[in-house]
């Protein structure tokens, strides 16, 4: 295996770095991490307003589903936006070559994982609120957590490595995670789309992800394990992609900063 995925050695640098990143972070307003729980509670209310009240268009247990689409794609859009151009911006320090750059991307998604958390105790707030309490479905969520940890770095790692030569790519994402946020079942159940327009809703990998959240924080099933091993399997190629291509481009980023 190339180095780059040779981390385990750099394992203290990356929990330091994460830690002071999320305390920085948490101090950078007044509310501080009081934010991380406002967030969610904003967006869930806004899109219960426009859709749920205004266009009519919600349905049974609307606000515990809503809940869970709103959380599940705030982890994994705001890792990508905020991973994607970690090695572009710690450009500085990319002259430092005794570790590999890596490092970067994985302490910034370790850092919006730390701050995903509290998003989760507002969700876990919410489905008590309607009577959603934990039960044996309950065990099957550090897995589903677990399997869209690895669809966030199979989507950021490829792009880190590649920003640093083209950095409109990007701006690119921001459109294209905007298009996804519409076709990722966040608003609605993937049951309310027309049967023959389910197979393309479903090439979206969130949706797989927000449905098995559902199924078993709501619906009381487990999810669709198929779907979640095709998840999986394309997420570890692209991580291996991904972390190949930053191992690849070492030197050339530590060139890209002298030139």
């Amino acid at each position: 295996m190339f180095n780059c995925i040779n981390v385990f050695p750099y394992r203290n640098l990356i929990l330091h770095k994460a830690w002071a990143d999320f305390r920085a972070d948490g101090q950078r307003t007044y509310l501080g991490i009081l934010w991380w729980v406002i967030q969610p509670l904003i967006n869930i209310g806004v899109y219960y307003l426009v859709f749920g009240l205004i266009f009519k268009r919600g349905g049974e247990n609307y606000i515990p589903n809503l809940a869970v689409g709103v959380v599940a794609w705030q982890w994994f859009s705001s890792t990508i936006l905020s991973t994607n151009t970690s090695i572009l911006r710690s450009m500085p320090f990319v002259r430092q070559v005794a570790f590999p750059k890596i490092i970067f991307p994985l302490c910034v998604i370790l850092n919006s994982t730390l701050q995903f958390f509290f998003s989760l105790l507002v969700l876990f707030f919410v489905l008590a609120l309607f009577g959603f309490t934990p039960d044996a479905y309950m065990a099957a969520l550090p897995g589903l957590l677990l399997i869209e940890l690895l669809l966030i770095m199979g989507v950021t790692l490829p792009l880190c490595a590649i920003v640093p030569f083209i950095p409109d790519v990007a701006k690119l994402v921001e459109y294209v995670l905007r298009i996804m946020f519409f076709l990722s079942c966040v608003f609605y159940t993937i049951e309310s789309y027309p049967e023959k327009y389910r197979p393309w809703v479903l090439l979206n990998p969130m949706v797989t992800v927000i449905t098995g959240m559902r199924d078993i924080l709501i619906n009381e099933r487990w999810p669709d394990m198929q779907s979640l091993g095709i998840t999986v399997a394309a997420s570890l190629v692209f991580i291996y992609i991904g972390a190949w291509l930053i191992s690849r481009f070492e030197k050339i980023y530590a060139k890209r900063v002298t030139s």
